[in-house]
């Protein structure tokens, strides 16, 4: 985590000084994103109790844009985020607590370096326009884990709600350094002195393979069941942007 932040100290810095003379702004941007997982071995029959839900997470980055003329630019930087699963069950449930829902995850903490070629379109009268990009996103992470999650209710009151007999989801997930594609679609506001605003769709679609994997086991009516689930680095997700004016920037403006 310490190499992380020095890392991101030492970028932001060095942004700083080329941005005063180039054609580069830099800004931050926060992202709320939905992380998809598919069933790739164990059973594809699972108790009508059993639920997998998308992994939910937050990322937050460091942006960094060269405008190549007033239609095209290059955008790069650095941003953390997690990646992971979500898995539970469905249970009869007091009227008097919130306890409907018996839930486990897990998730690993991932580096992230995008590098996309945007394109602008013309803006309107108070300087909005749209904005659409491609390119690569480069995915790390230093963790090598091997993860159990124990979630079996241990309190008798709760137990009594739901019948499962045996619960567990072990995550498994290894040092990596994976490629995978990212769209962008956005709206922009360009501001008097250069500074912009940004709101984007974006999609990351993995190309490498499995970047994480669980198997979840569990008894519930007599039954054993064991699901196989991997994490590509799929998601989908909403980004709120601020680039800071330059010089150059401001000239222009």
């Amino acid at each position: 985590m310490k190499k992380n932040v020095f890392l991101l100290f030492l970028i932001c810095s060095c942004l700083n000084t080329i941005a005063f003379n180039k054609n580069i702004q830099y800004g931050l941007s926060l992202q709320g994103l939905t992380n998809y997982v598919e069933r790739t071995g164990g059973s594809d029959l699972a108790h009508k109790d059993f639920y997998k839900h998308n992994f939910g997470s937050g990322a937050i980055n460091i942006n960094a844009r060269y405008f190549i003329d007033d239609r095209w630019s290059l955008q790069s930087g650095i941003g953390f985020t997690a990646i992971g699963f979500d898995f539970g069950f469905a249970q009869n449930y007091s009227l008097t607590m919130n306890n409907h829902f018996l839930n486990s995850a897990a998730s690993i903490t991932v580096t992230q370096v995008p590098l996309m070629l945007n394109y602008s379109f013309k803006p309107n009268c108070s300087n909005k326009y749209w904005v659409v990009g491609a390119g690569f996103n480069f995915m790390f992470s230093n963790q090598d884990i091997i993860n159990k999650v124990y979630t079996l209710p241990v309190n008798e009151n709760v137990q009594t709600l739901l019948p499962v007999n045996y619960f567990t989801q072990t995550m498994n997930a290894s040092k990596f350094a994976n490629g995978s594609l990212q769209l962008m679609l956005g709206r922009e506001k360009k501001f008097k002195r250069g500074n912009l605003l940004s709101v984007n769709l974006i999609w990351n679609i993995g190309l490498s393979g499995s970047l994480a994997t669980t198997k979840v086991n569990y008894i519930l009516d007599g039954m054993t069941y064991e699901h196989v689930f991997s994490n590509h680095g799929h998601y989908a997700g909403l980004s709120v942007a601020y680039l800071f004016s330059s010089k150059k920037s401001r000239e222009k403006a």
